[in-house]
């Protein structure tokens, strides 16, 4: 079959059963496939063909895809050095930095790719190193916090994004050397089938039926099933639908099985719980740059008319950025860590005082802002920013059989309480902390408020600033120490007026100011794409601990 979109009898009954052709599924099947090219190995996607789509392999239109991929978020951050002993590393770094902690033949690529906003970069670093905090070559080495450097993409040297379908898939199903892989796209996997012991359950198959999204016109049809012949089925369906999968298969909390209608097969309560994702704030900032180097006619562009803008900016090289241009791994002071409060202080002292290594939050310098100028003469840069390690949890559960009709029940979390023993960042998830409920969703609070201060400082230290876009910040009051300020385009920059990027003051908040802020980063904060941790699959307590095996 290889790769299509139809559900045909040849492959009915195969080898190997990989639900969801997303980051990991892709390189799951592939590298089975290379392996033993006489196993069948299915994918089946919910997404379309990929294949050379100019909304994935153009990495300036990241911000305008939002379908099922195996793309990344296409900025580079590296794990920490304690998750990563053993594996073998699976990129083509471009970029400086020690060889011990990079690849160099691995087939993702990440390098600078075929354009980079060179005065925005040595800005921001300058920006940065004015607050103390030193430039470091490589901000991804798995030890560098508290620095600044430049910033590297999954993007080729060529200007192609670098995703685990291009990488990995796509190449065996083109070399006619893998006739046994096959990928069945725009499909949705209903539920995992199991054999009929009841003592010992295996995954023997799934359930599936077209995307509605793909497959409008035609007629209601009975759901396929598929059958793995060694009881191998994978799920690799991301945070969001591996979980739906499993609930939807009987294998999940009771009480939410129940309300579903789902027949209850294991009782798993974690499964669709512990759901996490770094909390964002995007926020951008008048400048003095001319629309020729920034990204907002990019991101900015209707959907449609990506190929052409391709086209376009291949001339200039701009085609080949996401127009992230630097970053800042960045942690409180002691000072400032006194100030953002108790319940802060306790998370602290907790997770972070004996691990210097680990940052609070990662600031990038964007060249480009997908929303509107504030006046046409002004072209907008941003600053994004992430904490690392929120402690907010929140949840995606089914509230029926369909996985095309009935709609999830999703919780992002953030700042939210988080249950009341919340798993120590510093200890084994299955730990059990001392850090209250109240404590953990003011903690994400206040490191968000901290963010956004260190954002706005480094910001009113570049020389391309012209101050904020007011309609994306707190309405601060006017006399307040933290006002919002314009400055004249074609005018000098508040470096140049205090007489260097390091003398500029700091912005004072007062305790109405930083109300204001917390309003504003309750309703501003965004997830970052990084959805992790719900599809857990630890039995309750009291059960010998035992876990719910994927026979894969």
């Amino acid at each position: 079959m290889g790769l299509s979109n139809k559900f045909t009898d040849d492959i009915k009954e195969v080898d190997v059963i990989i639900v969801g052709g997303g980051t990991a599924g892709c390189v799951v099947a592939s590298r089975l496939a290379a392996a033993a090219p006489n196993l069948h190995v299915l994918v089946v996607e919910g997404g379309r063909d990929n294949y050379k789509d100019p909304l994935i392999i153009n990495p300036f239109a990241f911000i305008k895809n939002q379908d099922p991929s195996a793309k990344t978020a296409l900025f580079f951050r590296a794990g920490k050095s304690e998750d990563l002993g053993g594996r073998e590393l699976a990129e083509t770094y471009h970029g400086t930095g020690s060889a011990a902690v990079h690849g160099s033949t691995g087939p993702i690529h990440i390098s600078s790719g075929t354009y980079r906003n060179e005065e925005l970069t040595t800005d921001f670093i300058r920006a940065v190193t004015s607050l103390g905090f030193p430039e470091t070559a490589d901000l991804q080495d798995l030890e560098s916090v508290d620095a600044v450097s430049r910033h590297l993409r999954f993007v080729s040297p060529a200007g192609d994004r670098s995703d685990s379908a291009h990488a990995y898939l796509h190449p065996l199903l083109r070399d006619g050397q893998h006739p046994n892989l096959h990928v069945l796209v725009e499909h949705n996997v209903s539920r995992v089938l199991f054999d009929d012991d009841d003592d010992n359950k295996q995954a023997c198959g799934i359930e599936l039926v077209p995307n509605p999204l793909f497959h409008q016109q035609s007629p209601p049809s009975p759901p396929f099933t598929v059958k793995s012949r060694l009881n191998a089925v994978v799920l690799s369906a991301g945070a969001l639908c591996t979980p739906s999968i499993l609930e939807r298969s009987g294998i999940g909390a009771a009480a939410v099985l129940e309300r579903a209608g789902v027949p209850l097969k294991v009782d798993l309560p974690a499964v669709g719980e512990n759901l996490q994702d770094h909390h964002m704030l995007l926020v951008p900032f008048r400048s003095a740059f001319p629309p020729e180097v920034l990204g907002n006619v990019a991101l900015l562009g209707d959907i449609a008319d990506v190929p052409r803008q391709a086209e376009a900016l291949s001339v200039c090289g701009r085609r080949g950025s996401n127009f992230i241009e630097a970053a800042a791994k960045l942690r409180p002071s002691a000072d400032e860590v006194e100030a953002l409060g108790a319940d802060f202080r306790e998370g602290w002292e907790r997770d972070y005082v004996t691990r210097p290594g680990r940052g609070l939050v990662q600031i990038c310098m964007a060249g480009g802002f997908p929303g509107p100028n504030d006046e046409p003469s002004c072209e907008n840069i941003a600053l994004s920013a992430f904490t690392l390690y929120p402690y907010s949890r929140g949840s995606v559960h089914i509230t029926g059989p369909s996985p095309t009709s009935d709609e999830p029940a999703f919780d992002s979390g953030i700042f939210s309480s988080s249950p009341s023993s919340a798993p120590s960042l510093s200890s084994p998830s299955s730990s059990v902390s001392s850090l209250s409920a109240t404590s953990s969703s003011s903690f994400d609070v206040a490191a968000s408020c901290w963010t956004y201060k260190k954002l706005r400082d480094i910001a009113r230290r570049l020389d391309s600033y012209r101050g904020e876009v007011a309609y994306a910040h707190p309405p601060f009051p006017q006399g307040s120490g933290a006002a919002l300020s314009q400055l004249p385009v074609d005018g000098p920059s508040l470096a140049e007026k205090c007489g260097g990027p390091d003398k500029v003051p700091k912005l004072v908040y007062s305790a109405e100011d930083d109300a204001v802020l917390e309003a504003y980063v309750r309703n501003a904060v965004q997830t970052t794409w990084h959805t992790l941790g719900s599809s857990k699959c630890l039995r309750r307590k009291g059960s010998q601990g035992r876990r719910f095996e994927h026979r894969a």
